[in-house]
């Protein structure tokens, strides 16, 4: 059987009506056709970016730390995200002592010097005691026999919550405790659960002792694509010290630099963290929403102190006419004259239309339009609405309906020129 490679213009149109996770799944995976694959238009239902996480119509993928060679004999060890006190490892430095964003209480790395060294020796102190205690903790647990009771109605496994909410490092069992244990089965549990904790000390152990011995371990990121129950690894880059900086270099190798714009039905940003966002993505959405508080959004000002500087370029680069925003909190005065000049600069055609979901009283609204008419040449306010002249016979028109909570921004069509 002749089997012979598809055609150009075959290949572009196999990638067109393909599954747009297995058409990005395929060019991060095959070099070959990545670059054709950027030629092609992209359609998703729904687009999310998260906290170091992109989700594609449902399916997610995460930029997660790795050490490579952490242990002998074990697979790779992941030592960004939660830790055991659910706070957050942003990144670790070059030993893997992880890099909460904030003084942890407690933390030897946040010290310098000698006093640096004797923390760390405290540490790794502190990690060998609770490792011991726990080999013991299996010993204890080894030795017990249960009483194999008979279920008395309870879940079966509900003395064995109880006994892990008991299990606290640094101590062992107590007779009590281990009677919550009722039969041979809820034992054997409990003992590999001990082995767990055990097995997340050994390696929490290591970057301490890595900066005891000054020994620099390979560390990657790896791009994680979960879909329902599976996850599988699609990519792997190496860590440069800064997770931030590695996941844009992910997203914008999946989703920037396209030959034409990426059309996503609804477009979501969801973080607690200023996420970094990639460069030179031009979205074209029907829905576009963003869920974070605005405590975040404050933190990313950077542009003469104009609140959401990063989420701009996105509202600049939305290049459909109709499109709807919810929870525009964030938005000020001088964030809507950015964007009307960044309309005017650009030249959006007729019927480009920005509906804004938003709760401003009039007096709010005349500042607003009071502000634009200063800020903006040639803007001018007529009954309960702004007008900024365009070229070719065209004005943005601004108007807010109260009954709505809705500021309506849209281009229309002029039958002569506008006073100047």
């Amino acid at each position: 059987m002749n089997s012979k490679p598809l055609s150009l213009d075959c290949l572009k149109s196999v990638l067109l009506n393909l599954d747009p996770n297995k058409r990005l799944l395929l060019s991060l995976q095959c070099p070959s056709i990545h670059a054709l694959e950027k030629t092609v238009p992209l359609k998703i239902d729904t687009l999310k970016i998260s906290d170091y996480e992109i989700g594609v119509n449902g399916t997610k993928y995460k930029c997660e730390i790795y050490q490579m060679n952490c242990c002998k004999n074990k697979p790779p060890y992941r030592v960004s995200g939660y830790d055991e006190d659910d706070d957050w490892v942003h990144d670790v430095n070059k030993f893997g002592v992880p890099d909460y964003g904030f003084e942890k209480k407690g933390s030897p790395w946040m010290s310098n010097g000698n006093e640096k060294l004797m923390d760390n020796e405290c540490k790794i102190k502190e990690l060998e005691y609770s490792i011991s205690v726990e080999k013991q903790k299996c010993v204890q647990l080894l030795n017990f026999r249960p009483k194999n009771e008979e279920n008395d109605g309870r879940p079966l496994n509900w003395s064995y919550g109880i006994f892990e909410n008991v299990h606290a490092r640094g101590r062992l069992y107590t007779d009590k405790e281990l009677e919550l244990l009722p039969n041979e089965e809820r034992r054997m549990e409990a003992i590999s659960f001990v082995n767990e904790q055990i097995d997340l000390m050994e390696k929490q152990l290591i970057p301490y002792e890595n900066m005891r011995d000054n020994i620099e371990p390979r560390f990657e990121v790896h791009l994680i694509k979960e879909e329902g129950d599976s996850s599988t690894v699609v990519k792997r880059i190496k860590y440069t010290g800064d997770l931030k900086k590695d996941s844009k270099t992910i997203w914008e190798l999946m989703l920037s630099k396209r030959q034409h714009v990426v059309v996503a039905n609804e477009f979501i940003i969801s973080t607690s963290r200023s996420t970094p966002l990639p460069c030179e993505l031009k979205i074209s959405t029907t829905k576009f929403k963003k869920d974070m508080p605005d405590e975040h959004i404050k933190s990313t000002i950077d542009l003469s102190g104009l609140p959401f500087e990063k989420m701009l370029p996105f509202l600049m680069n939305l290049v459909n006419q109709k499109v709807y925003l919810y929870d525009n909190y964030f938005f000020t005065n001088e964030i809507f004259a950015l964007l009307i000049r960044s309309w005017v600069e650009t030249k959006k055609p007729r019927g480009t239309c920005f509906i804004f979901e938003m709760k401003r009283n009039e007096k709010q609204v005349e500042q607003l339009f009071d502000f634009l008419c200063d800020h903006i040449n040639g803007a001018f306010k007529g009954n309960k609405l702004v007008f900024i002249p365009m070229e070719n016979l065209k004005a943005i028109k601004i108007t807010y309906e109260q009954e709505k909570s809705s500021m309506r921004m849209a281009v229309v069509a002029l039958r002569r020129r506008l006073p100047v």
